[in-house]
């Protein structure tokens, strides 16, 4: 998937990657049988496996060279956020609506994320800054 990022275009592979994450939670959720939650389970491993090596290529692309350290660090602080209050959402989301109701919530944040990569004109940005320096 590494190189998948180097070779396709970002905005495909996020796109791509969280929609398909976004689809297959909300499969997901009708799922009854193991072998279609095995399944499905894989399909989202396989969709972050798809976002993860982009979004870094993207953040490293992004950031400026001489501000690595800074920038990862302010990533990796906002991701520990989301990390640490997502639960909490998740479970006042799944104790006011039900525990499918996660699933639901978490698919339609990956599905908005999803569009905003197919439209919003990364490469663009990309051509802009690299002119800069």
């Amino acid at each position: 998937m590494g190189r998948l990022a180097d070779i396709i275009r970002l905005k495909i592979l996020l796109g791509c990657g969280f929609a398909m994450s976004a689809i297959s939670l909300v499969i997901f959720s009708f799922a009854r049988d193991p072998a279609g939650v095995y399944l499905l389970a894989a399909l989202v491993g396989f969709s972050y496996a798809v976002v993860l090596p982009a979004w870094n290529n993207l953040l490293a692309r992004v950031i400026p060279p001489d501000r690595q350290a800074t920038g990862w660090g302010v990533f990796a602080t906002i991701e520990g956020m989301g990390i640490a209050t997502g639960p909490a959402l998740g479970g006042i989301v799944a104790k006011t609506y039900g525990i499918t109701a996660t699933l639901f919530f978490s698919a339609g944040i990956l599905a908005v994320l999803s569009c905003f990569y197919f439209l919003y004109p990364v490469e663009k940005f990309f051509e802009t800054r690299d002119k800069a320096h």
